[in-house]
């Protein structure tokens, strides 16, 4: 009890689509993009979320730029726990 953790989320696993922003509407981050990688079949966001990085891995029709505030969701079932003094994950 009272121990600090890391909580971990792929950049698969963040949508910025209305439908996931729906779907997982208590679980959402507001985050201003600083990078966005433009690879094709897929998108990179490097985003600041409270001086954290967050980095989504969007469709390839997103419209998000460099500069934007994004709104992004996760489905909490995929969230990842880390504890901070072992650095192990939490099952």
């Amino acid at each position: 009890m009272g121990k600090e953790v890391t909580i971990g989320v792929r950049p698969e696993d963040l949508y910025d689509t209305a439908e996931h922003l729906e779907l997982y509407k208590d679980s959402k981050a507001k985050a201003k993009v600083a990078v966005r990688e433009n690879l094709g079949a897929e998108i990179y966001l490097y985003t600041d979320f409270n001086g954290a990085q967050l980095t989504a891995r969007v469709d390839p029709e997103s419209k998000t730029q460099v500069g934007d505030e994004v709104e992004l969701s996760f489905n909490p079932a995929k969230i990842h726990v880390f504890g901070n003094e072992t650095g192990k994950a939490i099952e």
